[in-house]
């Protein structure tokens, strides 16, 4: 009975002694695969390199980059420019002596006022910006109420009149007295007194002895009353009439797009730039435009691209 068992304890034996002779002793199994494969899977376009708003994708999937830059503006300020222009009124009074009671009227004058604009020819104007000044200067020895007037210078239609409180004049001597107005907002009708006419405004210049004063005032030919009527900043808003033949020169002019051109990324490669020119007149007459000379210029290398 004790036989077969130790047969079988014999062979278990041989067989673990023969599992164990097959294994190999060395370092651990490694594997070396020449293989390069990415990390990570993404892409970049012009999109990620620039702001949203500089992107336009078109139908047929062309990817266009937008920067849009005003080169030049041209208002009707710097096609008409208005002078600034001083006119003067008054002349001395046309007889020897006379003898003027409070609140009678002094000699009143009409005139006209003629704006030199070279080859422009207006029938009307309104003014944006612009202001009249006045000055009164009087050598009669009693105080005066003096009145300056368009009446070819409208605000809601109602005439342009300014009137000025001159004190009275010392023996042998002058007073005067300065004033201005605004005329924004005022259309100026250029036709004339006779509304025949261009570049000229209808003026009235009077006034009279001051009604508070006690006795009348004794004039000669010696005195006068002289207003120094100025225009100055005068802008148009809207003009009518003949513009001529005017040239403007503008520029040049550098207009940096470094801080606009948003770009996010350090590098953009563009193989095509098309640089389009939109011209606009909103200013009613025909005109013409020509533009001598465009260049890019690269900061970074200091190339020019004529």
């Amino acid at each position: 009975m004790n036989e077969p068992r130790t047969l079988w304890v014999a062979c278990l034996f041989s067989t673990a002694l023969l599992l164990a002779g097959c294994r190999k002793d060395g370092p651990q199994a490694q594997w070396d695969i020449d293989v390069v494969a990415p990390l990570v899977i993404t892409s970049l376009s012009v999109s990620d390199a620039l702001a949203d708003s500089l992107v336009s994708v078109g139908d047929d999937g062309v990817i266009s980059v937008i920067f849009s830059e005003r080169l030049f503006a041209l208002s009707l300020d710097t096609v008409l420019d208005i002078p600034d222009t001083v006119f003067s009124y008054g002349d001395p009074f046309p007889f020897a002596s006379l003898s003027i009671p409070p609140g009678a009227p002094l000699a009143t004058e009409n005139e006209i006022t003629r704006f030199d604009l070279e080859d422009v020819q207006l029938s009307r104007l309104d003014i944006r910006e612009g202001l009249v000044n006045i000055s009164v200067i009087s050598s009669v020895e009693a105080p005066l109420i003096m009145t300056f007037g368009l009446p070819g210078a409208t605000l809601n239609g109602v005439p342009f009149e300014i009137v000025s409180n001159v004190p009275a004049a010392l023996p042998n001597g002058t007073s005067s007295v300065d004033g201005v107005a605004d005329l924004a907002g005022y259309r100026f009708d250029l036709r004339g007194p006779t509304f025949d006419d261009v570049n000229t405004l209808a003026t009235e210049f009077g006034g009279m002895v001051d009604p508070a004063h006690p006795t009348s005032v004794t004039v000669t030919s010696s005195d006068s009353v002289v207003s120094l009527v100025s225009y100055s900043g005068m802008i148009p808003q809207y003009a009518r009439g003949y513009f001529g033949q005017r040239n403007v020169h503008l520029g040049p002019e550098l207009n940096d797009i470094s801080s606009d051109l948003a770009i996010t990324a350090n590098w953009l490669d563009i193989d095509r730039i098309d640089v389009r020119l939109k011209l606009t007149n909103g200013i009613g007459v025909d005109g013409q435009v020509q533009l001598n000379y465009l260049t890019s210029h690269n900061s970074t290398t200091g190339n020019d691209v004529y």
